[in-house]
């Protein structure tokens, strides 16, 4: 606020260097200048009241507004009010109060524009908040898809998940040549009357765990668990022309591993295994609890030459044979009458050719 203090003669005795910026004078054009000078209405400024602040009486302390009106200063109005030191020197403190219209639309844009800066401390701070919101959120979703996405892995295949994902409703392919094996826990009966459910479910998760280790290794697919038995296939739903070969070395290494599982579970146990080879379909079934199966000839009598074997052995159908022979050893078991098919020619898997 422009202010200044006139003494008795009406000499300006102190100013503040806002009045000089709002009179556009430098100090020089106000220290010790009458009053007179400066603002141009000498003889109000010279009337009584200016003789009031000054006279011998009581110090008067009421506040008077004096109009301009004219000039430069048109709108604008001094407010005086007499003062006294503490020497007892008495004084006329004058203040300048501006109030043309875009003054007061400046000080009106002012303390919108101060208002408008807080709504937008607190538009930021809200933003702020919500971008940390919105990352917690899509952090959320993200874990969540992934957690869905391994759930799906675990139900189908990468590649038919990937096809259900792309919008297919319908899934359903032909293998001209795959390989599907059977893995099943013999007496698995007397095994279950011997054990709790925790203990059963244990025993039958860690041997299964371990078989689909080795499987995943060999690429071969593992399709369900049926009680105590495993199905499994190679060459579906990613076809391989080694499908056979891939299918017979994991089935070896799952034979080797019976004696180490044993050990681990303290349990005896034996398998069978029964491989078959050829054309098969396959795809998903079911809208709610869907699952990914194969469907076939060759299935059926995969799974009969598991039955008809023996413990921990590996009997494989003529059709595996043929693709795999060069690259094993074998025990020719010749005809077996196999259920629903009839005379089969089969053959013990027993292990890896010196050279293969």
């Amino acid at each position: 606020i422009p202010v200044c203090a006139i003494n008795r003669e009406g000499i300006i005795q102190y100013f503040n260097a806002t009045l000089g910026n709002f009179l556009k004078l430098p100090p020089r054009k106000l220290r010790d200048k009458p009053i007179t000078e400066v603002f141009p209405c000498p003889a109000i400024l010279a009337g009584s009241l200016i003789a009031q602040a000054f006279q011998a009486g009581p110090l008067v302390s009421e506040e008077n507004t004096i109009d301009l009106g004219g000039g430069e200063l048109r709108d604008c109005i001094l407010k005086l009010i007499p003062y006294q030191s503490t020497d007892s020197q008495r004084y006329l403190v004058i203040t300048v109060q501006d109030i043309s219209i875009e003054r007061i639309l400046h000080e009106k844009h002012r303390v919108q524009l101060d208002e408008l800066k807080e709504k937008n401390k607190e538009i930021k701070k809200y933003s702020e908040g919500l971008e940390i919101l919105v990352d917690e959120r899509t952090s959320q979703l993200r874990d969540a898809m992934e957690q869905s996405e391994r759930l799906l892995l675990n139900i189908l295949p990468a590649e038919v998940a990937a096809q259900l994902k792309a919008g297919e409703t319908t899934i359903a392919n032909r293998y001209d040549s795959a390989s599907v094996m059977f893995a099943d826990i013999v007496g698995s009966t007397p095994i279950a009357a011997k054990m709790d459910p925790k203990q059963l479910v244990n025993f039958l998760g860690t041997i299964f765990e371990e078989f689909e280790s080795i499987l995943e290794r060999y690429g071969v697919e593992k399709i369900k668990s049926i009680g105590d038995a495993l199905m499994a296939v190679s060459g579906a739903p990613v076809p391989t022309s080694d499908h056979a070969l891939r299918i017979c070395h994991a089935a070896i290494e799952m034979v080797s591993h019976i004696d180490t599982l044993t050990k681990k579970l303290q349990f005896p146990f034996s398998i069978r295994f029964g491989i078959n080879s050829g054309p098969i379909v396959a795809g998903v079934i079911g809208k709610k609890k869907f699952a990914y199966d194969i469907w076939g000839d060759v299935v059926n009598v995969a799974a009969r030459m598991e039955s008809h074997g023996q413990p921990n052995t590996i009997q494989i159908a003529q059709e595996t044979y043929l693709l795999v022979k060069d690259h094993f050893r074998f025990e020719d078991r010749g005809m077996i009458d196999v259920k629903g098919k009839g005379l089969t020619h089969a053959y013990f898997l027993l292990g890896k050719k010196a050279n293969s």
